[in-house]
Parts: structure tokens; C-alpha cells; sequence
């Protein structure tokens, strides 16, 4: 049960600093056919105090996730990891972003659940 609870703090920790950065960046950071000015433009983005923090938890969050693939059965760990990432990320999309939520996503929730207990049970029981 331990290890499960480190991959939902994990997936929580990802989705935030993503929605974070989203958040931050999504009218401060347009695409203008350079990367050069692309760069420039995210170096002065850095004056954000709230974009320093995202990346200070971005770097603990992949320490963690680090940590999780040293510890954990690559086959349960990564699977477990994505899937508890598309299920947070579409709760938060509706709830901060507010984007749509339609009944495929339902559907694929709903999958994504079943799996993420199929996942876990099997984990379990090849670890007695």
C-alpha cells in the first residue's frame, strides 16, 4: 500500500507542476518560428516567482519519480504512473481550465479505473 501511495503523490505532484506551468506560461510563451526567441522569451519568464517554484517542484517530483522506478516493478510502476496522470490531468482540465468533459472521456475513465485496479490487484498479489 506504501507504494502505491508514493505513485499518487507522484501523480498529483506531476499534474500540478503541469497545470502550473500551463497556467503560468499559456499567454506568456507563444511560438514565434524561432527558438531562439522562444528561449528568450521562457529565460524572462523566469522573473515569475510561481514559475521558479513549479520547477523546484518539477525537480523533487522527477527525484520522487526517480526514486519509485528504483524501488518498483517497472511494469506496475510506469502503467500505474500514467494512467493516475490522464485521471488527474482530465479532473483538473475541467476544474481549473475549465475544458469539456464529454462521455468518451467518461468512458475512458471509467477504462482507465478498471485498469488502474486491475494493475493494482495484480501488483499485490505477485508481491505475497
Amino acid at each position: 500500500m506504501k507504494l502505491i501511495f508514493l505513485n499518487i503523490i507522484c501523480a498529483l505532484l506531476t499534474v500540478t507542476t503541469n497545470a502550473l506551468f500551463k497556467y503560468i506560461l499559456k499567454e506568456n510563451l507563444v511560438w514565434k518560428d524561432s527558438v531562439l526567441t522562444f528561449a528568450l522569451d521562457l529565460f524572462y519568464n523566469f522573473k515569475n516567482p510561481l514559475l521558479v517554484l513549479s520547477l523546484f517542484i518539477f525537480i523533487l517530483t522527477n527525484s520522487l519519480w526517480i526514486f519509485i522506478l528504483s524501488t518498483q516493478n517497472l511494469s506496475f510502476a510506469l502503467p500505474f504512473q500514467i494512467a493516475l496522470v490522464f485521471l488527474i490531468s482530465i479532473v483538473f482540465s475541467y476544474f481549473i481550465f475549465n475544458e469539456k468533459f464529454t462521455f468518451q472521456y467518461l468512458v475512458g475513465l471509467i477504462f482507465v479505473v478498471i485498469g488502474i485496479i486491475l494493475i493494482s490487484i495484480a501488483n499485490e498479489s505477485s508481491n505475497d
